[in-house]
């Protein structure tokens, strides 16, 4: 093999392995641009869970003491003999 042909065989690859870079390059692009939409997304769903948590502990510290109430009647009604 001369020194041309090696050259043009250097070169190819080169050209090869700038063309994979390049494509590389595009898809990390995407995936970043896909990972910041799901960051988002993560964002919004984890928003709607402190939501729904903080609605369930208000319910439940409604019920709690609705049910406080019902037992201290209960045990007036006790000692009024009811």
């Amino acid at each position: 093999m001369n020194m041309t042909q090696s050259l043009a065989m250097v070169e190819a690859k080169v050209e090869k392995v700038l063309a994979q870079l390049e494509g590389l390059k595009n898809e990390n692009t995407a995936l970043a641009a896909e990972n910041g939409e799901l960051r988002r997304e993560l964002a919004r769903v984890r928003k709607g869970l402190d939501i729904v948590k903080a609605h369930q502990a208000d319910q439940s510290y409604a019920l709690k003491s609705k049910l406080v109430a019902v037992m201290e009647r209960v045990r007036e009604l006790e000692s009024l003999g009811l």
